[in-house]
């Protein structure tokens, strides 16, 4: 069965998907969790004659659907989001309050995955690992459960987003800098060989001065969206 997956870039983490079919008594041998940022439910319905057959429809048709799910803490940013679902305790007891907070004892502003005591490859941004994160998640306790005979990873477009999912005990984290998947050396001594293959094929660098066009009519977006560049929007990194 094949199964498409559709993704959002720049948001805020608001729901999680896990789906795994299997018979009662066996135990899964691939659970694939999803974070999509700033997807509301409304959405799901909205949305939803748009749906090809696999994606949110096949999972809205054989899946759970939790109708009434909803977070307990007033900053919805990323790096808080991710770190209450996969450990499911909020910022005052994981220690992950923002995505950014100022560190009384450095004095100085501080990133929720930023740890100066390693390095991430090819990058010269201060490292980054899931120590500011204080409690395990479902990955570690994965891992914690079978003697480290489980293998997890994270893989997410942004640091915090593949770090706090995965957990401490993650095999490795990837996420992307300048156009290419990186990680720190929290995790490993070097990139994987299948990681350095794909950033040299520079799969990302490809879509630069192309144009990505529109599926559907004109008309159809007018029906179900606002304008571009709104009057009460703000202007975000351009």
């Amino acid at each position: 069965m094949k199964t498409k997956i559709y993704s959002f870039r720049y948001f805020t983490i608001l729901f999680l998907l896990s789906f795994v079919t299997l018979a009662r008594e066996s135990k899964p041998k691939l659970v694939v969790a999803i974070t999509i940022d700033q997807f509301p439910y409304e959405y799901l319905e909205k949305f939803r004659p748009y749906f090809g057959k696999g994606g949110f429809k096949l999972l809205l048709e054989n899946g759970a659907n939790f109708t009434n799910a909803t977070y307990k803490h007033s900053i919805n940013e990323t790096g808080p989001g991710h770190a209450a679902i996969y450990s499911g305790c909020y910022g005052n007891k994981n220690g992950i309050v923002m995505n950014d907070w100022w560190d009384r004892v450095t004095r100085r502003k501080t990133n929720c995955a930023e740890d100066t005591s390693v390095t991430n490859f090819h990058s010269s941004r201060i490292g980054r690992s899931p120590r500011n994160n204080i409690v395990y998640t479902i990955g570690d306790m994965l891992r914690l459960s079978n003697n480290f005979q489980s293998k997890v990873f994270g893989i997410s477009m942004k640091d915090r987003g593949a770090i706090f999912p995965s957990g401490k005990f993650a095999n490795a984290a990837y996420w992307i800098e300048d156009s290419m998947f990186t990680s720190s050396d929290y995790y490993m001594q070097s990139l994987s060989d299948w990681v350095k293959k794909f950033n040299a094929k520079k799969n990302i660098d490809s879509y630069f001065g192309t144009s990505w066009n529109k599926l559907l009519a004109k008309k159809e977006y007018n029906t179900l969206c606002d304008s571009d560049d709104a009057k009460y929007e703000s202007d975000e990194d351009g």
